[in-house]
């Protein structure tokens, strides 16, 4: 509350600074930044991470050890999700959450079992969502090359309860790490998508 009927010249410059922003693109530019930006996300983590695996880090099948499993809970319609997907992993969520922090990755989390990435269109562009599926990717190759036991128990009990037991029989995404490799460099598509948003 105000002793005086004027509203404070400090939040007025900080409010008039929030609209120029919006100033310069418009809520359709946005919307469809969005859709591209999560529906890349999406793309990335499908092609890179196995799904619904059976064999959690923790475990061998077939003297071998398996990259950590990312199921997507988020509904897959883009008119049905905002700007943020909903990731359950294989393996327990905090220690996922500490090395993302580790390399200043900051993602919203919802115990016992959720992680929300959230690329926002207003700041983030499709670099950084290149950036944070290669940093996940990373940190789970060094799950996996360090042979990393967990203390906890993984999250598949808690997979199985939202999906049933046919939630972990799927094989096809279920071996050993994806061949593809993510590279430093980025796609062209992804700089050419970049610069199209920055020059509106």
């Amino acid at each position: 509350m105000f002793k005086l009927s004027n509203p404070s010249p400090v939040l007025n410059a900080m409010l008039m600074a929030s609209l120029d922003i919006f100033s310069q693109t418009s809520v359709e530019d946005l919307k469809e930044k969005q859709i591209l930006l999560t529906g890349y996300l999406e793309f990335m983590i499908k092609s890179y991470f196995p799904r619904k695996s059976r064999h959690a880090i923790n475990r061998l099948s077939g003297g071998k050890r398996h990259m950590p499993s990312v199921e997507i809970i988020t509904p897959s319609d883009p008119e049905q999700r905002g700007a943020q997907l909903s990731l359950i992993f294989s393996v327990p969520l905090t220690p996922v959450q500490e090395e993302l922090q580790k390399r200043g990755v900051v993602c919203d989390i919802r115990m016992p079992s959720v992680m929300r990435v959230a690329p926002v269109p207003i700041y983030n562009s499709f670099t950084d969502v290149h950036k944070f599926v290669k940093i996940l990717y990373e940190i789970f190759q060094s799950f996996v090359t360090e042979e990393k036991e967990f203390d906890s128990l993984t999250n598949e009990d808690y997979m199985t309860e939202m999906h049933g037991d046919d939630s972990l029989n799927s094989s096809a995404n279920s071996s050993t790490c994806p061949s593809p490799s993510l590279s430093d460099t980025e796609p062209d598509f992804v700089s050419a998508t970049n610069k199209h948003y920055i020059n509106q």
